[in-house]
């Protein structure tokens, strides 16, 4: 249609389609026709407007909306998995909580918490877990003579040898060899 419109305009005003005096634009309308420059001139703003969203939407992948959304659950989340923490050591938690009890804390599908944590950042919700538990082993190792049995208790392990498994598998040391490491220092 535009076409049509556009070699009728040309027509109408006289232009010598050999010459590429005048371009066919969408722009154009019965009454107008555009130089070649000027609709230069509108596809250039028009392709670095379509660049720069098309960047926004490849860095981000939603729209703002989304965007906000996800970051206030990501950051939520960072909160909860805090608190739920302090808790486990001041003796008013007593599990570790799993992906399902943070998302009933957040009042969320666990896949929805999941899928958000992890392309907000780049981490599964499980590896924050463990980054967490492992954080709080290691301070309480180095900062504390309480035994390993009950650093294991109070981050919410029912048995001293499931933590130093756990341990050993994230931090390739037993918690005991991990104080002596520490305590040189």
């Amino acid at each position: 249609m535009h076409m049509r419109n556009g070699l009728n305009n040309m027509e109408k005003a006289g232009c010598d389609e050999g010459r590429n005096e005048f371009i066919v634009c969408e722009h154009a309308t019965e009454d107008r026709i555009f130089s070649a420059r000027t609709c230069r001139i509108c596809c250039i703003h028009s392709g670095a407007l379509l660049l720069k969203t098309k960047e926004y939407f490849r860095e981000y992948g939603q729209p703002v909306a989304e965007v906000c959304r996800g970051t206030e659950i990501v950051r939520t989340f960072k909160e909860t998995l805090d608190n739920h923490y302090r808790s486990l050591l001041k003796g008013t938690e007593e599990k570790i909580f799993r992906v399902k009890d943070y998302a009933s804390a957040l009042n969320l599908h666990p896949n929805y918490l999941s899928n958000v944590v992890k392309s907000r950042t780049g981490k599964p919700i499980s590896a924050w877990i463990a980054d967490k538990t492992i954080a709080e082993a290691k301070s309480l190792l180095q900062n504390s003579t309480i035994s390993i049995k009950e650093i294991a208790y109070q981050l919410g392990f029912a048995e001293s040898t499931h933590f130093s498994n756990y341990f050993k598998k994230h931090t390739n040391f037993s918690p005991v060899s991990y104080r002596k490491q520490v305590g040189k220092s």
